[in-house]
């Protein structure tokens, strides 16, 4: 879901909190593109003028997407505007996070955010909502911020905390829209921790995609060995998948570099997202190199 939706569902609270109307009431007044009756000046706070800021941030960092350094300087001279409008609110946190200018500005904000968010999505909320986090318009910058902290400790190498992390997004969300069980194998699979493993791919019975198939051909291969007909078998249907993977991480191939964040699973940009991500492994477990010769 685009930020711009979450923008309309935040509207609709809005409308209805001001207004003191049921939300259900509130989208049956929502106009074909989507939009609201404007509130009255004296309606509009503070911090809806801050997160009216922060949302546009989000959506231009997330979904247009930035290309230059300037234009980061920009969305965090915007999130700073925010921040200063409402301090105490986790759009507006979220906001600054993803326009951190450097490392330890991303680890000020993300503690900030992170506790912030805790305190108001306490353990009986939690009890309440768990597993539904991302479809919450509430909670989603939270779930955002856990990606941004699950991805920091992955660049310093802490994979312990990382999992850790990854274990909540999924707990907290169990559909997991950001993706993070594709990360959450490979490391399961680096750490040896083959019974989690299992247990989170038996999680997503319907999951075809690329790291499914090779992953799971290399969990049978760390387990059952090169020979084994399961293994051999599990690298044929991987390869009937998406067959360029098996051009990069052999190394037949050198991969290009990708410009859009959307791909066909099935073909040469599933390839190289996947080998990227995975590459670590293919490229230094024992042997490996070896088996996958056989299928080239």
């Amino acid at each position: 879901m685009p930020i711009s939706t979450e923008m309309i569902f935040a509207s609709a609270e809005r409308y209805a909190t001001v207004n003191k109307i049921a939300l259900d009431k509130v989208y049956k007044k929502l106009n074909k593109e989507g939009k609201l009756p404007p509130l009255k000046e004296s309606q509009i706070t503070t911090q809806y003028k801050a997160e009216d800021i922060a949302y546009k941030v989000l959506q231009i960092m997330l979904d247009d997407g930035i290309t230059t350094y300037q234009e980061l300087e920009e969305q965090h001279h915007q999130a700073q505007k925010a921040y200063f409008l409402c301090p105490i609110n986790i759009v507006v946190l979220n906001s600054l996070i993803i326009t951190a200018l450097n490392d330890n500005d991303t680890q000020r904000w993300l503690a900030k955010g992170i506790k912030l968010a805790e305190s108001i999505f306490d353990d009986a909320y939690e009890a309440e909502n768990k597993g539904h986090y991302w479809g919450l318009n509430a909670t989603r910058p939270y779930i955002r911020m856990l990606e941004t902290k699950f991805n920091c400790l992955v660049e310093n190498g802490k994979k312990k905390e990382a999992i850790t992390i990854a274990e909540r997004i999924i707990y907290l969300n169990e559909s997991d829209n950001l993706g993070v069980r594709d990360d959450l194998q490979l490391m399961y699979l680096k750490e040896k921790m083959y019974e989690e493993y299992i247990v989170l791919i038996d999680k997503y019975p319907n999951d075809y995609s690329v790291g499914f198939y090779f992953n799971y051909a290399l969990y049978l291969y760390l387990i059952e060995g090169p020979n084994h007909p399961d293994t051999t078998a599990a690298m044929e249907e991987a390869i009937a998948f998406n067959p360029f993977v098996l051009d990069y991480i052999t190394k037949k191939k050198n991969p290009i570099k990708l410009t859009s964040k959307y791909y066909n699973p099935q073909k040469v940009e599933g390839a190289i997202l996947y080998y990227e991500t995975s590459k670590h492994l293919w490229l230094t477990v024992f042997g490996v190199q070896k088996w996958l010769a056989k299928f080239v």
